[in-house]
């Protein structure tokens, strides 16, 4: 990954500045805003109980990543997502064991985590702050769209997670978070000018700077 830390990328700052400015304005044109407030969840999570309650169904289905798995409810599975029920589906007609699926792209933790989810209805703030891209490529993979909006809420732009957040936001076609990243970069920028002013500006009128360096030929101190 690369980090635009350091004076050594100053060269980048003016275009990352121009860039990140320009993607504002371009979706606040469209109207959107980042968010930190998430749709209230706890709502899907009550339907899918209430699904299991009317239905009287307690089918069980084992839940398959890297070699591990963990057994929760089908019909809430299915009730959270569409594309989990459309798995289910498939390996039923596959291999006739409605009692099974397999998640070949998604690591074991990622899939606990949001199975947790769809049962309770949070993340751990934790998880969020060290695995929230994962689990928000995750949620949109699987179609957990309560999931997906909570990261989009939750996740926080950072100059170490631009580069990954930028590419989850293309890939899951998120603007939230591409705003997020944008107005992350802006600000950073931005700062990062003004400490580059008043850096020059203080060494400049020292005593014992080259006068050289900040000034014109004729304007060198004597």
């Amino acid at each position: 990954m690369v980090t635009f830390t350091g004076w050594e990328y100053r060269h980048w700052d003016a275009m990352l500045l121009l860039l990140a400015d320009a993607s504002l304005k371009y979706y606040t044109n469209k109207g959107v805003r980042a968010t930190t407030v998430a749709r209230d969840v706890f709502v899907d999570v009550q339907e899918g109980w209430e699904s299991v309650f009317h239905s009287e169904k307690h089918e069980l289905v084992e839940i398959w990543a890297e070699g591990k798995h963990l057994v929760a409810l089908k019909l809430l599975l299915t009730s959270a997502s569409k594309i989990l029920k459309l798995n289910i589906e498939a390996e039923n007609a596959a291999t006739s064991l409605s009692s099974r699926i397999e998640l070949k792209d998604a690591s074991f933790n990622i899939v606990k985590i949001m199975v947790r989810f769809i049962y309770i209805g949070k993340v751990e703030p934790q998880l969020m702050v060290q695995r929230g891209i994962d689990i928000f490529l995750a949620s949109h993979k699987y179609g957990v769209e309560s999931l997906k909006a909570l990261c989009e809420a939750e996740i926080v732009a950072t100059q170490e997670n631009w580069i990954k957040l930028l590419s989850a936001a293309t890939d899951c076609d998120s603007e939230i978070l591409a705003v997020k990243c944008a107005d992350s970069i802006k600000r950073t920028m931005e700062l990062r000018q003004e400490n580059t002013t008043f850096f020059k500006r203080s060494f400049s009128e020292s005593l014992d700077a080259p006068g050289q360096l900040f000034h014109g030929p004729g304007n060198s101190s004597s």
